[in-house]
């Protein structure tokens, strides 16, 4: 039995957590958000290339681009900011029985530079022969051994018009390969076919070339991921394919319909190559929006790669490169975007793809509302991430059809103190620098801009108590938790 004094104190102690308890779960549910991975998000992005040797010819037929090893590395060189900069950027390339020896000799300069890993398709129109030639390459070679993470099916078989049993026959094989493989060291994992969206009936039965409900049950049971290409004819935000949450999200659920729910990944993307209206189509203004909102996105909805296509101008008949013909080259407007998407975060920390997270209490006012009822992904968004170092990037952006506009004035106010807030509008393109340009940086508690339809990055280097590995408050809610229903049960 407590004297009355203890009593009337252990009182005054639980009504005290209780408040403290109180302001912990206000504070957990109105402001603190747990930040993402930066790594989780740039180690998704690749290009597509086409091997080669030489600098002047291309056994694909891609010259006079000049994909041999130096000019890719030094493409990779600008869009990563190199080595220091810890954050990976991976290479599709495709395959025939012809190109081996070209590609056991490639693939080892490009990943020792690089680091980069490689997803490598059957080429389009190929057969069963082609099969034991892209197995060797992934896993028997001392060249190649470990540098290829994803082998693919034929590419874009919906495309090609060869027989449906040609595709299932080599996919087969390919399957009976890798599954051959298993416990070997660092085998790949097996992809789907790829298959081209534009010709992809919602109903799954993707053509008469490739795959119809009928064999879909086989195709499944032979493979890990499904395999997609994406070239979208609008912002992947907005409305489409029926799906109010846009193009990205319609075809994730589709993909995720028909095979099964298998994890994605898309093998060939470009924001514009295909939008419409056709002035959009490689507009330098339209890439530096789409681009980095395309990135997002597809991080976002779930996809674990996402292939630029590609890395250089295909011929004079894709002009789609992030460089015009080499990595020599001026770069596109595009590539200062992705190079200010790496370049502006990085984390070179062993543990990068590990690290637990911090959180950040902030909130913002001002964000533009959707464009439509239902459409939740357009209008103003925000993402926030973390390096194991500690840093935050704070992604803000307004999703809409066309970039510019008057725009809203934005306001981010930070809870706890921070050190510095850096912002910058990545998706620039009025000057190559424009994306990596500072606007403004502040050491104050709140951060204000006009929000126009522009990517937006703020860089923020936090307090220690906000840092990489911190106790996030809904731990030490849990942790007073316990600690009050001890008391209260002791009381």
């Amino acid at each position: 039995m407590m004297d009355k004094g203890r009593q009337g104190l252990h009182r005054l102690n639980v009504i005290f957590l209780c408040c403290v308890f109180a302001l912990l779960v206000w504070k957990v549910n109105a402001e603190s958000v747990t930040a993402n991975r930066i790594a989780d998000l740039m180690n998704r992005f690749g290009v597509v290339t086409f091997s080669s040797l030489s600098n002047t010819s291309n056994p694909w037929g891609a010259e006079p681009s000049d994909f041999s090893p130096n000019s890719v590395i030094a493409a990779w060189q600008f869009l990563t900011g190199g080595s220091s900069n810890g954050l990976k950027m991976n290479f599709r390339e495709y395959h025939y029985a012809s190109r081996t020896s070209i590609q056991e000799i490639w693939f080892p300069q490009v990943h020792a530079a690089t680091g980069g890993k490689f997803s490598v398709c059957l080429g389009g129109g190929a057969d069963v022969t082609q099969v034991p030639s892209l197995i060797g390459l992934a896993t028997n070679s001392t060249y190649t051994a470990g540098f290829i993470e994803f082998l693919e099916g034929v590419n874009e078989p919906n495309e090609t018009p060869i027989p449906a049993n040609q595709t299932l026959q080599a996919q087969a094989a390919l399957y009976a390969g890798v599954q051959g493989l298993a416990g070997t060291p660092q085998p790949p994992s097996l992809a789907l076919p790829s298959v081209a969206v534009a010709s992809i009936p919602i109903n799954g039965s993707q053509s008469s070339y490739y795959v119809t409900a009928n064999n879909l049950a086989t195709i499944n049971g032979e493979g890990t991921y499904a395999n997609i290409h994406l070239y979208p004819q609008t912002e992947v935000d907005l409305p489409s394919w029926g799906d109010a949450n846009g193009t990205l999200a319609a075809f994730y659920t589709i993909f995720s319909q028909v095979y099964n729910n298998k994890p994605q990944i898309i093998t060939e993307w470009h924001p514009t190559l295909y939008a419409q209206p056709s002035y959009i189509s490689l507009n330098a203004t339209w890439d530096s929006y789409w681009t980095p909102m395309f990135i997002l996105r597809a991080y976002l909805t779930g996809f674990q790669r996402f292939y630029w296509f590609a890395l250089f101008d295909f011929a004079n008949e894709y002009l789609s490169g992030l460089f015009p013909r080499s990595g020599y080259d001026t770069p596109r407007q595009a590539a200062y975007v992705v190079r200010a998407m790496y370049t502006l975060t990085g984390d070179s920390g062993a543990d990068q793809l590990t690290f637990t997270t911090g959180s950040l209490d902030y909130n913002i006012s001002g964000l533009p509302g959707p464009i439509s009822a239902g459409a939740d992904n357009t209008g103003g968004q925000h993402e926030l991430f973390q390096n194991s170092s500690g840093h935050f990037f704070l992604y803000v952006w307004n999703a809409q059809r066309n970039p510019g506009g008057s725009g809203n004035l934005a306001t981010v106010t930070f809870n706890s103190p921070i050190q510095r807030a850096t912002l910058y509008r990545i998706s620039d393109s009025s000057t190559p620098s424009g994306p990596s340009t500072p606007l403004q940086s502040i050491s104050s508690s709140s951060l204000s801009w006009t929000l126009d339809a522009n990517v937006y990055l703020i860089v923020i280097t936090p307090t220690s108590s906000s840092s990489a590995g911190s106790t996030p408050l809904s731990v030490l809610l849990s942790i007073l938790y316990d600690l009050l229903a001890s008391l209260v049960k002791y009381y």
